[in-house]
């Protein structure tokens, strides 16, 4: 039962860490990329949602 807890929140976390490195990557090259971004973030959401 606990190594099911563990997956689950070791996917969590994977999932939030990922999260945070897009975010910053995003802002990190936002000027070059800003019509791109605009296009991809939706659908990354949706992603981070599912």
């Amino acid at each position: 039962m606990w190594q099911l807890f563990f997956f689950k929140e070791g996917y969590y976390f994977l999932k939030i860490t990922f999260l945070a490195f897009s975010i910053k990557l995003a802002f990190y090259t936002l000027p070059q990329i800003s019509p791109h971004l605009l296009k991809i973030s939706p659908a990354l959401f949706m992603v981070f949602l599912a």
